[in-house]
């Protein structure tokens, strides 16, 4: 018997096991409904350093690097040392911030050598 599946979510439920371990490394995790869903169900878990929000402001800090300033949730997160030359900041959007490095300061994160930003 074959299984109708409607939709990208219906699809993802289906095939998306997502646990820290599991979404690590996967290249996927930037379209993943179902990572989003369950990093939200379990904070405590040690998942990957990924930001999600609505673009609040950004400045240019004294090394030449960039500070985003994101909000969710009603917190504002930092991301520091964003190079301006790799990411491209549009203001005024939402945006997500892929494999970020935890700083030792609560909500704030900075580069590393495989972040990525998406506008959206």
């Amino acid at each position: 018997m074959k299984v109708q599946v409607n939709g990208l979510e219906e699809k993802q439920r289906l095939l998306a096991t997502p646990s820290p371990e599991n979404c690590r490394y996967c290249r996927y995790r930037p379209a993943c409904l179902q990572y989003w869903s369950k990093k939200k169900q379990t904070p405590g878990a040690e998942w990957p350093y990924d930001i999600a929000g609505t673009f609040i402001d950004s400045t240019t800090l004294g090394n030449g690097t960039l500070m985003l300033r994101l909000e969710y949730n009603n917190m504002v997160y930092k991301v520091r040392g964003l190079q301006p030359y790799r990411h491209q900041v549009v203001p005024s959007k939402n945006c997500a911030i892929y494999n970020l490095s935890k700083d030792k300061v609560e909500n704030c994160y900075s580069e590393t050598s495989l972040t990525t930003l998406y506008n959206f």
